[in-house]
């Protein structure tokens, strides 16, 4: 398994200085960018699947997930630079986040689900029915 060349040829280049980027990277250059890059995600996934291992034998769980907060401490723990770790949140955080987003979601869903009466769904699926008619040049 490897990182996508032209991804890592696009991060590398927003990386360089203007000048340098528009004259673009020799293949040999791409090729050790991709190995390294690599190298990099496969140690960090092992160290935040090792951690979350840990929390779950300590939790006596028999399954472990590998969750923000893991991948978060396996930088810190190989000692990643600080914009390694900028965006990434904690799990909670992101748990709370994304669990009132989705609740935010249905709530709407269930509101507009609740403002069409069954005569009106009538209505629309008539409708939607004579224009897919239409799209398709059954117009009769």
């Amino acid at each position: 398994m490897t990182l996508p060349r032209a991804g890592v040829v696009r991060c590398a280049k927003a990386a360089l200085p203007a000048a340098l980027a528009r004259r673009g990277l020799s293949g040999d250059a791409a090729v050790v960018l991709n190995e390294a890059g690599d190298a990099f995600v496969q140690q960090v996934a092992a160290r935040a699947h090792a951690l979350a291992e840990s929390v779950a034998a300590t939790a006596k769980r028999k399954r472990s997930t590998v969750g923000e907060d893991h991948v978060a401490a396996a930088l810190k723990e190989l000692d990643a630079p600080a914009a390694f770790l900028e965006g990434v949140r904690s799990t909670s955080e992101s748990e709370v986040a994304s669990g009132e987003a989705r609740k935010a979601v249905l709530a709407k869903k269930k509101r507009r689900r609740a403002k069409v009466t069954p005569e009106e769904q009538m209505a629309l699926a008539a409708e939607q029915e004579a224009l897919f008619k239409v799209a398709m040049g059954d117009a009769s």
